[in-house]
């Protein structure tokens, strides 16, 4: 039976209220996003939730370690068990107590880029796409940047602290997540003069990100900052040691002001560009462990492992109070391509680790410190669809922050490993448990009868390897087994592409130490600064950390009060 015509018209009003409603629900959250002061009070309303999910004393965390390691997704650490150790294998930072998922999604993106996903992580506010520490309000290429609208990162929360600050990075060291630590631009591939300029915007307004480094409030205070990326703080002018001239049009060297100004109070300054060594940690137990108790074979194969005399290994950093080292002209190469090879001007990950611990953990720091540590070298052989040398990378990866651990203690330091963006690799198919995850077939199609293989990729430059227009898909086994070198193998990708595009998926988040159970469940990505502020007491943070002591004795004499009060 219809209803009476009254209520129907009485329906379609509420009806039509609600959606609008919904409309302008939508259109105030929109507007919301824009309000940097939004995704702080987001925050802090899940800091004052989570902080009552436990009854213990907690520590301060006097010192803070931040491990990115930049497109590695959850198939990429499924996958890089597999082919590094076993299904049912470990990696290091796995063994971290408490894990959770963060959203990575920027206010104007549904799938982030490293810029507006290290804005969100070390400022505590997201931003939109390509920007690098700046207001969400801020659209990527403005040519103006209003001071008020430049975020502060937890590098400048640390050092109002009285901590030491460093960081280091297979990518160039103006680019990626690290740029937001000390930087404020409204576009990340500003990253010289030149850049600036050929977007018609005034350096005035608008720094390029290697001049901050060297000269800005933040970065002049680094204690340790090493990476690649010679060619930003060159001028056109000079060439450097591989050959390869400078980008900066504004006839500044970069390097040499960054010693000249650290050394001009009588501080020892010191810019190194090569480091060889004579052998890597091994890449085995160390971080694929399953026995109970692995720290004692751990020290041994990792603490102890040989790195002969150079630029870098021969090092007294006891006597150096400022530390920068550009070892590439470009990235860092990948960590398979100088696998096996002796006498390596570039030095790995685990080495910047240590000698950045070194730099970091010295007496006379007394209030701590902050490490920020990335790879990008995972995101990028993703980009070029070649899984087996990601995997490497994340092998490569998982040492340096197992060398990190050792040298730290969970009693004082929150630990904390992460991707900052997603990876478009996926793991289809039915493979047996010991075959080679890489390149041996997971199954048979259905439609062609032909093997299809363990990984691929959603997009990338690897499409036409593995289709034809005229024959349509390959054999996948035959095209793999077609390129000689390994490493330089690649997996089949559905759109074509000159760069495969990075993934949305949440990010996996890994932490322990001081506070670290605050890193559990699922947040937002900006909510890894506060926590980290919270934990360590920066930015104004003590009213939160530094006053709970929620022992049952405390919470008792609370029940108590109110009880009888």
């Amino acid at each position: 039976m219809s209803l009476p015509l009254t209520n129907r018209i009485g329906l379609a009003t509420a009806g039509l209220v609600l959606l609008l409603g919904c409309l302008s629900l939508a259109t105030i959250n929109a507007h919301e996003e824009h309000d940097a002061h939004y995704w702080k009070h987001m925050a802090h309303e899940l800091l004052f939730e989570k902080k009552d999910y436990t009854m213990q004393k907690i520590n301060i965390a006097k010192n803070i370690m931040v491990f990115v390691g930049a497109g590695m997704s959850q198939a990429t650490v499924t996958a890089a068990r597999s082919y590094n150790g076993g299904d049912n294998a470990t990696l290091a930072f796995e063994n971290l107590k408490w894990s959770g998922n963060a959203r990575t999604y920027c206010v104007d993106s549904r799938v982030p880029d490293s810029a507006c996903a290290g804005t969100a992580i070390l400022t505590g506010v997201k931003s939109n796409f390509g920007t690098v520490a700046t207001d969400p309000t801020v659209n990527r290429g403005d040519c103006t940047l209003d001071p008020a609208k430049k975020l502060a990162s937890i590098a400048k929360w640390a050092l109002e602290a009285g901590k030491a600050v460093g960081f280091a990075t297979t990518s160039r060291v103006t680019s990626g997540s690290s740029a937001a630590l000390y930087a404020n631009s409204p576009d990340s591939r500003w990253e010289n003069d030149a850049d600036v300029t050929a977007a018609g915007c005034n350096v005035a307004n608008v720094p390029d990100i290697a001049h901050q480094l060297i000269h800005g409030d933040i970065g002049k205070h680094f204690k340790v900052i090493l990476g690649g990326g010679r060619k930003q703080f060159l001028p056109t002018t000079e060439t450097d040691s591989s050959g390869g001239r400078g980008l900066r049009t504004d006839g500044k060297n970069l390097a040499r002001e960054w010693q000249q100004s650290r050394g001009a109070d009588g501080a020892n300054a010191t810019y190194i560009t090569i480091a060889s060594d004579d052998r890597a940690p091994g890449p085995g137990a160390e971080l694929l462990r399953n026995e109970p108790h692995p720290r004692v074979r751990l020290v041994s194969q990792t603490a102890e492992a040989k790195v002969q005399k150079s630029e870098l290994g021969s090092l007294d950093t006891s006597k150096i109070d400022y530390l920068l080292g550009l070892f590439d002209y470009d990235h860092l190469p990948f960590s398979a391509d100088f696998e096996g090879q002796q006498n390596v001007p570039t030095p790995r990950l685990v080495q910047m680790v240590h000698y950045s611990l070194e730099m970091l953990q010295k007496p006379e720091h007394k209030e701590g410190f902050l490490l920020f540590v990335e790879d990008g070298n995972i995101r990028r052989a993703h980009q070029h669809n070649k899984a087996r040398k990601a995997l490497e990378q994340v092998r490569h990866y998982a040492t340096a922050f197992n060398m990190a651990k050792m040298m730290g203690s969970e009693q004082n330091t929150l630990f904390i490993s992460m991707n900052d963006i997603g990876s478009t690799l996926s793991l289809p198919g039915f493979p047996a448990r010991n075959s080679d995850i890489v390149s041996a077939p997971a199954g048979t199609s259905d439609a062609d009868t032909l093997p299809y293989l363990g990984l691929s990729y959603a997009t990338g430059p690897s499409y036409s390897s593995f289709y034809r227009t005229e024959q349509g898909r390959l054999d996948p086994v035959s095209v793999v087994e077609g390129t000689a070198n390994a490493h330089e193998r690649t997996c089949p990708a559905s759109v074509p592409m000159a760069e495969g595009v990075d993934g949305g998926e949440d990010a996996s988040v890994y932490a322990a130490g001081p506070w670290a159970f605050m890193l559990s469940g699922g947040y937002e990505q900006h909510f890894i600064a506060h926590t980290i502020a919270f934990a360590s007491c920066m930015d104004g943070a003590c009213d939160g950390a530094a006053s709970i002591t929620l022992s049952m004795a405390a919470l008792t004499a609370v029940f108590l009060t109110k009880l009888f009060a």
